[in-house]
C-alpha cells in the first residue's frame, strides 16, 4: 500500500514538472503552429552612379599647368595647376561663365569646373565604369554635360551637385561650347565666350 501511494505522489510531481515547462515553452517562444520567426535581411546596397564631386586631391603636382586661359588677345588670364588624378586636360566646354574639363590621363574619366573669371576651382568629379576616349562636355542652361562611353552624366555647373536624369540630358553640341577634339596631345581644347582653353595633354612617360 505504501509502495503504491509513493508511485502516486511520483508521478503526479513528474505531470507537474512536464506543465511548467510546457507554460514556459509558450511565455518564450511562438504557439503551436505558428510559423517561426524569420529576422529580416538588409536591403540590397544601391548601385552608385555618380562619385561625389569632392573626389580629387588639391594637392599640386610637378609639371605644367593642366590648363590655360587666354584672353581674346592671346594673354594668359589665369592657369590651372596640375594635381593628382587631372595633370591633363582632353577635352573642355565654356558656358554660364564656367568651365569644364575632362581628363583620361592617369585613371577613369576626371571632370573638374573653374570659374571662367577669376579660375577658382568649383568642384570635381571621377566618372565610374567610364572607359577609354575621355569626355565629350558641353555647360547647357547651368548644367554640365559629360558623355562617356559609360554613360552621359549632369552636374550643376557651379555647385557640381549630381542632377539627375542625366540620359535625358540634351545633346553635347552647343555652338561655340562645343567640346574641343585635339585629345591627350593637348593644344588648343575649345574657343568660347572670349576665351581659348589649352591644356598640355597628357604627359609623356618619362618625360619632365
Amino acid at each position: 500500500m505504501r509502495r503504491g501511494l509513493a508511485l502516486g505522489a511520483a508521478l503526479v510531481v513528474l505531470l507537474a514538472a512536464c506543465g511548467s515547462s510546457a507554460v514556459e515553452g509558450r511565455s518564450a517562444g511562438t504557439s503551436p503552429g505558428a510559423s517561426p520567426t524569420v529576422a529580416p535581411t538588409a536591403p540590397p546596397a544601391s548601385a552608385t552612379t555618380i562619385v561625389p564631386p569632392e573626389t580629387l586631391s588639391t594637392a599640386a603636382v610637378a609639371g605644367p599647368a593642366a590648363l590655360t586661359v587666354l584672353g581674346a588677345d592671346g594673354q594668359v588670364r589665369w592657369e590651372a595647376a596640375p594635381i593628382a588624378g587631372f595633370v591633363g586636360a582632353s577635352q573642355a566646354a565654356v558656358g554660364d561663365g564656367v568651365v569644364v574639363a575632362a581628363t583620361i590621363c592617369d585613371g577613369p574619366v576626371a571632370v573638374r569646373a573653374w570659374d571662367l573669371d577669376s579660375g577658382a576651382p568649383l568642384w570635381s568629379a571621377v566618372l565610374p565604369d567610364s572607359q577609354a576616349g575621355g569626355a565629350s562636355l558641353a555647360v547647357i542652361d547651368g548644367l554640365a554635360v559629360a558623355t562617356t562611353a559609360g554613360g552621359v552624366w549632369a552636374f550643376d555647373g557651379r555647385s557640381g551637385a549630381p542632377r539627375p536624369g542625366a540620359d535625358q540630358a540634351p545633346p553635347t553640341t552647343n555652338g561655340g561650347a562645343a567640346p574641343g577634339g585635339s585629345g591627350p596631345a593637348g593644344g588648343a581644347l575649345v574657343t568660347a565666350a572670349g576665351v581659348t582653353v589649352t591644356s598640355p595633354g597628357c604627359p609623356t612617360p618619362g618625360g619632365d
